[in-house]
């Protein structure tokens, strides 16, 4: 009897999810729209910076090259990370009981602590990139 509980209330959530995006796909495609137009026009810029001072010669662009080829990937994975765990602990605060909502919440806390010092970090780093290549330069 249980789980039929929790299988009702996550075919209610799946099928609020659709209905939202039945009666408003304009105003979400439009949005993907932007932000993919957004990260487009930002990994231009970056790409004609990072190739006017590869041609110019020197640190900086290698510099650059570096940390990209680095951060890059690292920033993914740690997306992807963030979206699984979150979207798994918010699941067991919708569907549990009484006391595994209390367990979620306490592992609610610990991924809120490293999902900020993973992108601190990654802020920190691309600030750093930032001055060396100021200073390099």
């Amino acid at each position: 009897m249980r789980t039929y509980s929790k299988i009702k209330k996550i075919s209610i959530i799946i099928a609020i999810i659709i209905i939202i995006n039945v009666l408003y796909p304009s105003a979400s495609i439009y949005a993907w729209s932007g932000i993919i137009q957004s990260g487009r026009d930002f990994t231009r810029t970056a790409d004609t910076q990072m190739i006017g001072d590869m041609q110019a010669g020197g640190a900086q662009g290698q510099l650059q090259q570096v940390s990209r080829q680095i951060y890059v990937p690292l920033m993914v994975i740690a997306i992807i990370l963030a979206t699984i765990i979150g979207t798994i602990i918010g699941i067991k605060i919708m569907i549990a009981s009484v006391d595994e909502k209390a367990k979620a919440k306490e592992a609610l806390i610990p991924f809120v602590i490293g999902c900020m010092v993973a992108f601190g970090a990654f802020t920190i780093w691309r600030m750093a990139m930032t001055i060396g290549t100021g200073i390099v330069a």
